[in-house]
């Protein structure tokens, strides 16, 4: 079908900035302004896969008009304020810089007069003095900075553990100061320095998911801006576009401009209009469902993998439970029947297009990092566990079972370890998930061993104190210990599945 020249009412690629184009997010919009509404605000994460909407969300709840309409009268003491750490973060310095602008722009549109204004060349010092100049003890306004793309802070080494460190003595240091970041992975799985760090300390438990849209906004996001230029779609055409789609924003308004131009281009028939969509969303160069596909690097080798098994309908692995409740969380997966199923037909033809079953390139690299992982597992970590073990008990019973060493893993395999043959190892490994595992598996470790030395550092402290130990030091002993043994598990998990094929 040939379009003619129809302007586009979606807005398919850039944030939403204007207050009439936003669309959904309802539950997640209570769930920050309620935690305005607390006695004291709360640091929040803020996860979404990439064009999930996150900046439109931020942007969105940091508009004026937004917050007096949900906190009326409380609005008065309340400035919210948004920082994009794309927009040429590269320093500390230039984040204060950034931070010190966005909060004048946000008092000022809160009707609040700034103080002086900071200095230009400011670094932490300065800009907590700053900040106590507009937190003075006793005052009722609230400040809270977004930080977008908290990601970019987590690549660049310039940002370490101290830091972050500064970032949340400005919380503890004061009740009316918070922050929200925004990020796909949790902060603690972004880098070791944010394990090494008590910065996640501060933030609420539960974060603010941006994932699966609710049935309602869906048809309010598809349905409103055709509606606009005079075009109604039914349901059975909106529930068409989710079936193509997905449950995601961004999907969903690529799948309705593309069935709004065939509707304005006068076609009618549900089914023709179904297959124009798919083959404008499935052309070669689409970024939807090309091999850039936007959220698919940002996964964990586990999510990866149970996407496929889901998509090629594999009852190779038993798949991981945790993985299915997170993918469903983000809007990947959906329960269609009674069961689940990949959410949105691009990503399921996307998935089952890549032929997993295939042999992946040579995984000869990655048996050095299996192996060391697996030595690390049986001989290093097998020689503390127990004691570790021991640490964990009557704490929070968050590991379920013993873990290491891995009793799964054959003798075969231990025998060609030890004889280091990468070539054998190679052909009896699962190559799918060898080559899908291999940087969890890395990364496991290395937690681990920061789990191991912050514990090292409690004991030491514990021991120091004598019998003056506070609670506080015995619960962070079990928190280390748990989050070891957890970690472990996991470990295991992994290398039964390279080795066997098998969950």
């Amino acid at each position: 079908m040939q379009y003619a020249s129809f302007p586009s009412p979606y807005i398919v690629g850039p944030h939403i900035d204007t207050l009439e184009d936003f669309h959904g997010r309802h539950l997640q919009v209570q769930r920050f302004f309620n935690m305005l509404r607390s006695r004291s605000p709360g640091s929040l994460r803020i996860l979404g896969l990439r064009r999930s909407g996150k900046t439109s969300f931020l942007l969105h709840i940091s508009d004026r008009r937004v917050i007096e309409r949900e906190l009326g009268k409380r609005a008065d003491s309340v400035a919210v304020a948004f920082i994009d750490l794309q927009d040429n973060v590269l320093s500390p310095e230039d984040f204060y810089r950034k931070a010190a602008e966005a909060t004048r722009t946000a008092l000022v549109s809160a009707g609040i007069a700034p103080p002086d204004k900071a200095p230009a060349d400011q670094g932490f010092d300065e800009f907590s003095k700053w900040v106590s100049t507009i937190l003075p003890r006793g005052t009722k306004l609230r400040l809270i900075l977004l930080l977008d793309e908290f990601e970019r802070l987590a690549e660049s080494r310039i940002f370490t553990s101290d830091f972050l460190g500064n970032l949340r003595s400005l919380v503890t240091g004061n009740p009316n100061f918070a922050w929200a970041t925004a990020s796909f992975h949790d902060l603690w799985v972004l880098e070791p320095k944010f394990q090494d760090s008590a910065f996640s300390n501060v933030f609420h438990p539960t974060p603010i998911v941006l994932g699966a849209m609710e049935a309602p906004e869906i048809e309010e996001l598809v349905s409103a801006p055709a509606a606009a230029e005079g075009i109604t779609f039914s349901k059975a055409e909106v529930n068409a576009i989710k079936q193509i789609a997905g449950p995601l924003p961004y999907f969903l308004q690529a799948a309705a401009e593309q069935w709004f131009f065939c509707r304005k281009a006068g076609e009618r028939s549900l089914a023709r209009c179904r297959q124009t969509v798919m083959e404008q969303l499935c052309c070669p160069d689409s970024l939807i469902h090309g091999a850039s596909r936007p959220d698919w690097k940002q996964l964990t080798s586990q999510d990866q993998l149970v996407l496929y098994q889901i998509a090629q309908q594999s009852s190779t692995l038993e798949s991981d439970t945790a993985a299915k409740v997170s993918l469903m969380q983000y809007g990947l997966l959906w329960k269609k029947n009674g069961h689940l199923s990949i959410a949105g037909e691009l990503l399921q033809k996307w998935l089952v297009e890549r032929n997993p079953d295939m042999p992946p390139a040579d995984i000869t690299p990655y048996v050095p990092i299996i192996v060391e992982a697996t030595k690390f597992a049986f001989e290093e970590a097998g020689k503390w566990i127990d004691d570790i073990r021991k640490k964990a008990s009557g704490s929070k019973g968050k590991t379920s079972r013993p873990v290491v060493p891995a009793p799964a893993l054959a003798q075969a395999e231990r025998t060609m370890i030890q004889s280091q043959d990468a070539e054998q190892l190679a052909r009896r490994m699962d190559r799918l998930t060898a080559e899908l595992s291999v940087e969890e598996i890395e990364s496991l470790v290395s937690q681990v061993k920061i789990h191991r030395r912050n514990l090292g550092r409690l004991e030491i402290k514990k021991a120091k104190s004598g019998n003056e130990v506070s609670n506080l030091v015995e619960n962070e002993i079990e928190d280390e210990a748990n989050a070891i043994l957890e970690k472990m598990e996991r470990l295991e998990t992994l290398l039964v599945q390279v080795y066997t094929g098998k969950a």
